[in-house]
């Protein structure tokens, strides 16, 4: 692989930590907010899946990550009606015992899923509803609601377009940031992967189920899959989770060392149904690298940006490119706030953001996004549950696997390249092989 620099003409005051850089950090601060030791804790209550969710892109936001936490009843002890234990047991009736898989053969456009959820307080379950209406690839809308149902005002309403993310509960008063192109925010993309992860043992194939007139096929795995990262189960610890055929979660239960900590059920279930563009807008300015945010950047598809810049020969999978852009984050090491560029490099640490480059790239549900700059801008990765695949003129690259989509992970003494997309290991592999550096442009 070959090497570039970048430079950067924009001001910004130096966030805290690089939340870009770092998806270790991004799983630290979603166990602080669970076990209550973090300065951003959610009131009592409001551990649930949304946070989980969320905090897949809480590397991609600044300053809203607090705010998107949701909020449930102050008091410590729960209402009366649900002083009882989170159901520990999946409830679908089970239609074929353990060897009969269901696969995903028929991925979803767009759905809508109502959900009930459970989480443990104590030795009771605190119940709630949540609302996840996804428009493949990039748009979300997820509303959460304290017990009693669909109120007028939901507990949160988050939303995601591509690249734009938003904590939208207060209408009037929105936190927007922008951040990396992926996945809808809360969607979950096993369609891909699931044969990848049956192999490396983090899904281990059990009955299949039917809940709703709609047959799921279980996996018991080692983590809640709305909560980043994927592991492997434990005799204690796991999580039971049905997918359908259409890859959605229809019911998962999670155990902490032997205790139900977790468990939601699908009420209510759409497919490729008709979702208004009102359900995804954003309305309101993304904080600025002043502010501590992030900044992307459309880029001409004509023109590359830095020399040696990696492009495929073709659109992956004869998608189509929908944008370039470059990703500007505050970088945490600047000395000092004069306002001023500078050049960001390998061994120039003082810069005031911190640059990379992104390609997106969609055919239908599925999205292809290529990351690439600086090593020393590259995403900090647990690569340990992944696979090493043969990538062309990248060599051998790790691909590690997420439920959002797997990432396959190239890079050399002075730059990386990441390509990510709900596939197998075999395809990550076979995209990333099509890609070459190219020279600049004039």
């Amino acid at each position: 692989m070959a090497g570039g620099t970048r430079s950067t003409k924009g001001r910004g005051r130096a966030a805290p930590r690089s939340t870009q850089r770092s998806g270790a950090d991004a799983r630290q601060r979603t166990e602080a907010r669970r076990t209550g030791s973090s300065q951003m804790q959610p009131r009592r209550g409001s551990r649930r899946r949304l946070i989980g969710v969320i905090a897949i892109v809480a590397i991609l936001l600044v300053g809203v990550v607090g705010a998107v936490a949701v909020t449930g009843d102050d008091s410590d002890d729960p209402p009366e009606e649900t002083a009882r234990p989170v159901t520990a047991a999946l409830t679908g009736t089970v239609v074929a015992e353990e060897g009969t898989v269901l696969p995903i053969s028929a991925t979803a456009a767009t759905y809508h899923v109502t959900y009930q959820v459970e989480t443990a307080s104590g030795t009771t379950a605190l119940l709630r509803t949540e609302m996840s209406s996804v428009r493949r690839p990039f748009d979300a809308q997820l509303l959460a609601y304290s017990e009693g149902g669909s109120s007028a005002a939901p507990d949160l309403d988050a939303r995601s377009n591509l690249g734009l993310y938003a904590d939208v509960t207060d209408p009037d008063h929105p936190d927007v940031g922008q951040g990396m192109p992926a996945a809808a925010l809360g969607d979950l993309r096993f369609d891909g992967a699931l044969d990848d992860l049956v192999d490396a043992g983090i899904f281990v194939v059990r009955e299949r189920r039917e809940l709703l007139g709609r047959e799921c096929q279980v996996y018991r795995t080692g983590n809640l899959v709305e909560s980043p990262p994927l592991a492997l189960p434990t005799e204690s610890t796991y999580a039971d989770v049905c997918i359908d055929s259409a890859g959605l979660v229809l019911e998962e239960v999670a155990f902490v060392d032997g205790i139900a900590e977790t468990y939601e059920v699908a009420t209510a279930v759409q497919v490729d149904t008709s979702l208004d563009d009102d359900l995804f807008t954003i309305v309101g300015e993304p904080l600025t690298l002043d502010e501590g945010g992030n900044e992307l950047g459309p880029l001409d598809t004509a023109e590359v940006p830095v020399a040696n810049y990696w492009v495929p020969a073709a659109a992956p999978l004869g998608a189509t490119h929908v944008g370039r852009y470059v990703l500007r984050t505050p970088n945490p090491e600047a000395a000092g706030d004069t306002g001023t560029s500078t050049t960001v490099g390998p061994s120039d640490p003082a810069g005031k953001s911190i640059d990379t480059y992104v390609d997106v790239y969609t055919t239908g549900p599925t999205f292809v996004v290529v990351h690439q700059g600086i090593v020393s801008a590259a995403t900090t990765r647990d690569t340990t549950l992944g696979k090493d695949v043969e990538a062309g003129a990248l060599g051998t690259a790790r691909v590690v696997f997420g439920a959002t989509g797997s990432t396959l992970v190239a890079s050399n003494d002075t730059w990386f390249v990441e390509v990510t997309a709900p596939l197998s290991v075999a395809d990550l592999g076979a995209i990333a092989s099509t890609l070459q550096p190219v020279t600049a442009n004039a």
